[in-house]
């Protein structure tokens, strides 16, 4: 399977792939496209808003649990951008046991919720998740695909092993990053991180 990280909007994909219908009616299909929407114009608050009540739709159904984990997965990323880091965990940790029951890959949300640990500086908890998330990338062919983005989750893993006292472990990680930018001169990630922290709203 090719290796992906989403970036642009995952509720794209529910369109894009001619199923949004089966979310769970009209309502939660509406939902999800004026969240696509405002998530591609960076509006991360209206997003998280609309991504709510199109979960709440969708449960009312029977909804596919590979594209309810989309939501859920776009509703933590959400959530994390506008500092509601609690309900991002839980909407992330709900993602990754929604891919687990649908059988899809579960690097997706293990990677996301490594970075809302970092970002908030959890760094026992993120070195747990990067410590799960990168057999997966490997499996995934991560580093081939995209080995700039790979070697910057390298890096992520390598801080917080440096912040639980695991500076050896980190060193590892960090020469291996390294070694691969040093062999993948002049590309750059073809992913970029979502901007956890950084549109925080009032109360």
């Amino acid at each position: 399977m090719r290796f992906v990280v989403a970036t642009v909007s995952s509720c794209t994909l529910l369109f894009s792939s001619g199923c949004a219908n089966t979310i769970g009616g009209k309502p939660a299909t509406d939902y999800a496209q004026a969240a696509s929407n405002a998530l591609q114009s960076g509006d991360w608050a209206t997003a998280r808003m609309y991504l709510s009540k199109a979960i709440v739709d969708a449960q009312l159904g029977r909804p596919n649990p590979a594209q309810l984990a989309v939501l859920h997965y776009e509703h933590g990323r959400a959530s994390g951008v506008v500092c509601d880091f609690s309900e991002a965990e839980k909407s992330l940790i709900r993602a990754y046991e929604l891919d687990k029951q649908a059988g899809d890959p579960t690097y997706i949300s293990l990677l996301e919720l490594g970075r809302l640990m970092l970002e908030q500086k959890k760094f026992v908890e993120a070195a747990a998740y990067y410590e799960r998330v990168i057999p997966e990338l490997e499996a995934n062919r991560a580093s081939t695909e995209d080995p700039i983005g790979f070697a910057d989750i390298l890096d992520e893993y390598a801080i917080a092993l440096r912040n639980v006292n695991r500076a050896a472990e980190a060193q590892v990680l960090a020469t291996r990053g390294a070694k691969i930018r040093s062999a993948n001169a002049g590309k750059v990630s073809i992913t970029d991180r979502t901007p956890y922290g950084q549109k925080c709203t009032p109360g």
